[in-house]
């Protein structure tokens, strides 16, 4: 299947809509709602690029989360849009499940889009590591930008005590920084320094210290839902120096950016 390849408008502009936590799941009339919006938030904005980041489909067996995704897909597919994805909690099954997990026959229809360009990525990592590049628009080989998608699993358990087993947003494992590294270096040796950002779903730690300390703008309304683990993934993106950005959803009520 030949996949849409990114490239970079002649005006050297390129566009990303993100979509994230739609939750769509049957529930009386609500996708419904859901779904006619996305057809006009495509044209206000005009994207090169569709970036869903987790939770768009909400629990439910594996047919029928693909069938939810079906169901958005064929809203965005008329626009000819090419469409990322990174796994949200909602849409993985046990924490540390590679066999069984609904996680993988929904990566199999995602691949099976002709617009969507999601890989499963190493099969021990999780469910959806890759990176994508974005090339220039005048057909040079060389990527401009780097987009990369990570896996932030299921929600794992956390301690068990009298009143049952407590659950936390999951962490980033340090073998995905690790693969990023690697992905990243390998990329670096044969281009030169290429300007990067990241999707995942659930935000970093680091995103309490953009807006307790360093300032941001857009709305705030409910606690960071971050790992209580830090792999060290904000750190490695800093060491290597080509990362402008992070991008996650998870939390409902919050949509802010800093730096």
């Amino acid at each position: 299947m030949n996949q849409p390849i990114l490239r970079f408008r002649p005006d050297g502009l390129f566009r990303i809509l993100q979509l994230t936590d739609m939750h769509l799941a049957d529930t009386a009339g609500r996708d419904a709602v859901l779904l006619s919006c996305v057809p006009e938030l495509i044209r206000r904005e005009k994207p090169d690029l569709i970036a869903l980041t987790g939770d768009i489909a909400c629990d439910g067996t594996a047919e029928h989360m693909i069938e939810q995704f079906t169901a958005l897909y064929n809203v965005m597919a008329p626009f000819g849009i090419p469409i990322t994805m990174t796994l949200g909690n909602h849409e993985s099954d046990a924490y540390n499940d590679f066999v069984s997990g609904r996680q993988y026959p929904l990566a199999a229809a995602l691949e099976s889009l002709p617009l969507c360009l999601f890989e499963r990525g190493p099969a021990e990592l999780g469910t959806g590591n890759y990176a994508l590049p974005v090339y220039p628009h005048d057909g040079g080989d060389k990527p401009a930008w780097m987009l990369y998608h990570l896996d932030c699993h299921a929600s794992r358990p956390y301690r068990t005590g009298d009143s049952g087993t407590t659950t936390s947003d999951a962490y980033v494992w340090p073998a995905q920084v690790a693969w990023l590294k690697q992905t990243h270096t390998a990329l670096q040796e044969a281009y030169g320094a290429v300007p990067s950002i990241l999707f995942d779903h659930v935000p970093l730690p680091e995103f309490n210290e953009v807006w307790m300390f360093e300032g941001f703008s857009g709305d705030f309304g409910e606690k960071v839902c971050c790992p209580p683990v830090n792999s060290g993934l904000f750190a490695e993106l800093y060491r290597l120096g080509d990362f402008r950005g992070v991008f996650a959803g998870h939390d409902h009520t919050n949509s802010f950016s800093g730096k």
